[in-house]
This record gives structure tokens, C-alpha cells and sequence, in this order.
């Protein structure tokens, strides 16, 4: 006759050996869930570096794109001030003299002309937009077909229309100056009067 204490023992240690199974099991689950998410943070992380990667790649193509849209456009530049110009008289040997005006200066640094410009002048301050006629208030627009590149400073004389209001010899105090053009591939832009260079839409047909 088996004892009573030993079969307490061993249904003590079916107990005991129950118990640490399912320890270990609930470890071992643990581990997995623990080993998964840790998967899946490595991943994610992976994920995001490679995204970051291919955001960063595609904005240094764009901006590549982006300077070489604007690397003839940001070489072409224009500026208000004052020009010596050469006027006649009627006494002296030469017959001339010179004198100083206020002009815009077009100056195209680029390897390539540029066509179609326009220099717009206009007046500087809104407040001086209700004395003068409708046509003064748009500014007034000088055409030039093509200007070369790499040449001398283009000067372009005040327009009449404007001179004669006294704006075109105020100074910087009483015009300033814009430029339209399109570029060698065919874009257009403007150099607004603060010296921003800003794109403009296809001209319609």
C-alpha cells in the first residue's frame, strides 16, 4: 500500500510541473508578441528612413529642375537710374554735349537672348496714380524685340508720356522700373520693381 504522503507528493508535483508549463508558455507568448512588435519598430523605422530618402531625392530633383528653369531668367536683369546721354547744340566745337538723365538699365548676363521685353515704367507711389491719366496709371510700356546677350547695359530713355509729367526726372522718387521677357526656351518671366523674379503664365494666342 502506497503511502499517503506520496501520492501527495506526486500530485504535488503534477502541480507544480502544470503551473510551469504554462508559465513558460505565457513567456513564450510573451516573447513572440514582445519579438513581433520590435519587428515591426525596426520596419517601421526602415520605412520611414527610406521615405525620407526618397522625399529628400525628389526634392533635389526638383530643385535641380527648378534652378536650371531659372538659370537663364535669374542672369537678366534691370534697374532704374541715371544715364549720361548726348545732346545737340548749337555752339562748340562738337555740336553736343552731355547730359545726365534717369533711364532703365537692361542688362542680359546670360550665354542666350532674350525676346519680347518689355520695360514697363511706372509710378512709384499709388498716391500719384490719381493725378495722371489712365494710360500713365498701367505705366507706360517700351518694346524691344531681342536683346543679345553678354552686351554693354541697354539703356532705356523715360517715354515722354511720362517725361513730361515730371516723373521721369524725379529721380528713384518718381518711377520705377519692371521687365517682361521670354527666355531662349520659351518661358516668360517678369523681374518685378523689387527685383523679384517671378514666372508668367503662356501669353494666349
Amino acid at each position: 500500500m502506497v503511502p499517503t504522503y506520496a501520492w501527495l507528493a506526486v500530485m504535488l508535483a503534477q502541480a507544480e510541473f502544470g503551473d510551469v508549463a504554462t508559465w513558460i508558455g505565457a513567456v513564450a507568448n510573451v516573447a513572440t508578441v514582445v519579438l513581433a512588435l520590435v519587428a515591426s519598430l525596426v520596419g517601421f523605422r526602415i520605412y520611414k528612413i527610406e521615405s525620407g530618402r526618397d522625399q529628400r531625392a525628389e526634392d533635389e530633383r526638383r530643385e535641380r529642375a527648378e534652378d536650371q528653369r531659372r538659370s537663364q531668367a535669374q542672369l537678366i536683369s534691370v534697374w532704374f537710374a541715371e544715364a549720361t546721354k548726348k545732346e545737340h547744340t548749337n555752339w562748340g566745337k562738337s555740336g553736343t554735349r552731355e547730359v545726365k538723365v534717369w533711364a532703365a538699365h537692361v542688362l542680359n548676363a546670360s550665354n542666350q537672348p532674350i525676346y519680347d521685353v518689355l520695360v514697363i515704367f511706372s509710378p512709384r507711389y499709388a498716391d500719384t496714380l490719381k493725378y495722371l491719366h489712365p494710360l500713365l496709371q498701367r505705366g507706360i510700356r517700351e518694346w524691344i524685340l531681342v536683346v543679345p546677350p553678354h552686351q554693354d547695359v541697354l539703356t532705356v530713355a523715360v517715354p515722354d508720356l511720362l517725361a513730361e509729367t515730371g516723373l521721369g526726372t524725379a529721380g528713384e522718387a518718381g518711377l520705377v522700373v519692371s521687365l517682361e521677357f521670354r527666355d531662349a526656351s520659351g518661358r516668360r518671366w517678369l523681374r518685378d520693381r523689387e527685383g523679384y523674379l517671378l514666372p508668367l503664365p503662356p501669353r494666349r494666342l
